[in-house]
């Protein structure tokens, strides 16, 4: 299968593009606008994009209710979407109007935050208090940029050394369609140094040449 991207088939390369970048991190966010109005909604095209400072990537592909929040108010919380809660994060993106408050109308319970006004999740066991660094626009592609002053983990999924339980933490990835994916086990690789990347590669070589 080979298709080449044209101005007339950008629907179809962006769903299969959908189905190839996954899974995506979900960032289930809390904003509230100029007028204290709560909104939740989840959006995938989400990312860390600096270490130092810490700063995250939401894009929007039009002006969502989330979009026009944050750049009223220029703070969200980005909450955990698990196994657990996936199921009402979905529920959470319907398009219903701006002035609707999703999780009142789910039974969502809400926290307040340390550092922002927008609240966090009750049911969430991670959130990021986040406020604007700068937004800017590629294509149809809104693109928020967020420093994350502030985060929130449950002591419950917090292991030795400060690491997260995948197995209690259970995160949910967004997959191509309507399809997710949830993290409930996982691989451990160390990162290799030189020498082991010189040994593999002499190893490698061995054994084609034994071939």
């Amino acid at each position: 299968m080979e298709i080449a991207s044209s101005a007339r088939n950008q629907d179809a390369i962006s769903r299969l593009v959908n189905s190839i970048v996954v899974p995506r991190p979900i960032a289930w966010i809390t904003s509230r606008s100029a007028k204290d109005e709560n909104n939740l909604s989840p959006f995938s095209y989400f990312q860390v994009v600096s270490v130092d400072p810490v700063i995250v990537m939401v894009c929007f592909n039009d002006e969502k209710h989330t979009y026009l929040n944050i750049c009223e108010t220029k703070e969200f919380v980005i909450n955990s979407v698990t196994a657990a809660n996936v199921d009402l994060a979905v529920m959470s993106s319907a398009d219903v109007d701006r002035p609707v408050d999703e999780a009142a109308e789910l039974g969502v319970d809400f926290v307040p935050s340390v550092t922002v006004a927008a609240p966090r999740l009750a049911m969430s066991p991670t959130a990021l208090e986040c406020v604007l660094h700068s937004t800017t626009q590629v294509g149809t592609g809104r693109l928020i940029f967020a420093t994350v002053q502030h985060v929130y983990i449950d002591d419950a999924i917090v292991e030795e050394h400060e690491r997260i339980d995948v197995r209690k933490f259970a995160p949910v990835g967004r997959m191509g369609s309507n399809y997710y994916s949830i993290a409930e086990s996982w691989r451990g690789i160390d990162r290799p140094t030189v020498e082991d990347f010189e040994a593999f590669t002499l190893s490698t070589a061995q054994c084609r040449r034994a071939m």
